[in-house]
């Protein structure tokens, strides 16, 4: 089964795309760009031996998260801008054109957060290590936006993932 991997160039990504690969999924590696962040990710991806796709949303990024952010800021209220750009963009538009590019059957991003499963209804669960738990940065995630994701650090701690990427 075919997964489109978010990969951001760091160690949870990273890891998440080679535990994906290690059992047994054909892994595509991709990435957002836009003009805010710089990321090493075609790095990763050639170093895991997967193909790697970047997907350009500058302008739906600056739109969703960046106008955001400075609206709510200017308008005296404390944004979350981690929350909006997961709902908009990552879990959004991001993971949208990901499955389509890379021809994927799942959609596969590093965070810290389970997901639980009863009939057709899946339920975010907190991840058992409290430092690096994720759920509250996915809170607003609607059913269709978890359908056809996975989680492979679901049950991992940040020092278990870094072991993993040492070795």
């Amino acid at each position: 089964m075919r997964v489109a991997a978010a990969l951001s160039g760091g160690v949870d990504s990273s890891v998440s795309a080679f535990l994906l690969k290690q059992a047994g999924y054909d892994v595509v590696g991709v990435s957002f760009f836009h003009r805010y962040l710089n990321t090493d990710a075609s790095h990763i991806a050639e170093k895991l031996n997967i193909p790697y796709l970047r997907v350009d949303i500058d302008a739906a990024f600056k739109e969703y998260v960046v106008d955001y952010f400075i609206g709510e800021y200017l308008s005296g209220r404390t944004p979350n801008p981690c929350v909006w750009c997961n709902r908009r963009i990552k879990f959004g538009l991001f993971r949208q054109l990901a499955l389509q590019l890379a021809d994927a059957e799942l959609f596969a991003t590093g965070h810290y957060v389970s997901l639980l499963e009863c009939g057709e209804t899946r339920f975010l669960s907190k991840n058992e290590d409290p430092e690096y738990e994720q759920s509250y940065f996915l809170c607003y995630l609607t059913q269709d936006e978890l359908a056809k994701t996975i989680f492979p650090l679901s049950t991992m701690n940040k020092k278990e993932v870094r072991r993993i990427a040492q070795e």
